[in-house]
């Protein structure tokens, strides 16, 4: 019966995020034993040629490797049924991401490796909220260099989702009121928060009951304190490793 054992396994998480690549990998056993793992970082304006060096001179792309990317960019969503002329990823049942098939074939194109899943923001977001204590319809936003995420659910239902480019909305702020500083982060991004809020009860009355937030290190439990100062929701700001996140729901999913 040996033909039927299994090897160990490289699992590849790459994230690409505004100027920042990221690779982490783990090099799990049939048992799911961690055996190795690691992080690289890379600059994004040599990432092409700075990944598939990478690649190579850690022997990646066989067959049994798994290689996951998420990238940040802004024209992505959720919806409920599969759309043609998209890329679209099953998330869990009537839950599907979209992005567009033009820019996933040319990242798939320009990275010149096999790629077994693009993973989309929304389905780290909808595991993350999975994996959260809550009560009642939240806000639940995951937060990238750029861009983040944003979706109002409870424990059974999505009422509303959508992707914010955070830069391009925080030059619009800043133009708009010439009060608000290019320093101060925490009302900018109080303002992003607060515009989707009033755009979700246009449509919604499920009240929110609380904002969770997923960060990868840029804002401070003070952060959330601001902002529930100024909306009157508790805001939790939740700290998060979101490449060993991603790595283990591939894992998960596919060993």
């Amino acid at each position: 019966m040996g033909f039927l054992k299994r090897n160990n396994r490289l699992f590849y998480t790459i994230l690409l995020d505004s100027d920042i690549c990221k690779i982490y990998f783990r090099l799990v056993s049939p048992k799911r034993t961690v055996i190795k793992e690691g992080l690289e970082t890379i600059e994004i304006e040599n990432a092409k040629v700075g990944i598939q060096n990478y690649m190579a001179n850690n022997g990646i792309c066989k067959n049994k490797d798994y290689i996951c990317v998420l990238q940040t960019s802004y024209k992505q969503g959720l919806t409920n049924v599969m759309v043609d002329g998209f890329y679209t990823q099953y998330i869990d049942e009537n839950i599907y991401s979209y992005a567009n098939l033009d820019d996933i074939k040319n990242l798939k194109d320009n990275l010149g490796f096999k790629i077994d899943e693009f993973i989309s923001p929304f389905k780290v977001l909808y595991f993350l909220m999975k994996n959260q204590e809550f009560k009642g319809a939240s806000l639940f936003v995951l937060k990238f260099s750029s861009t983040a995420v944003f979706m109002v659910a409870d424990e059974s239902t999505i009422y509303f989702a959508k992707m914010i480019n955070l830069t391009d909305r925080f030059i619009e702020i800043i133009q708009n009121d010439s009060a608000v500083a290019i320093d101060d982060s925490d009302e900018l991004f109080y303002r992003v928060i607060s515009e989707f809020v009033k755009e979700y009860y246009s449509e919604h009355e499920t009240f929110i009951n609380s904002i969770f937030i997923y960060d990868i290190g840029s804002l401070g439990p003070e952060t959330g304190y601001y902002i529930f100062t100024r909306i009157f929701i508790k805001t939790h700001i939740v700290p998060i490793n979101l490449m060993d996140f991603i790595n283990k729901i591939n894992i998960k999913e596919n060993y």
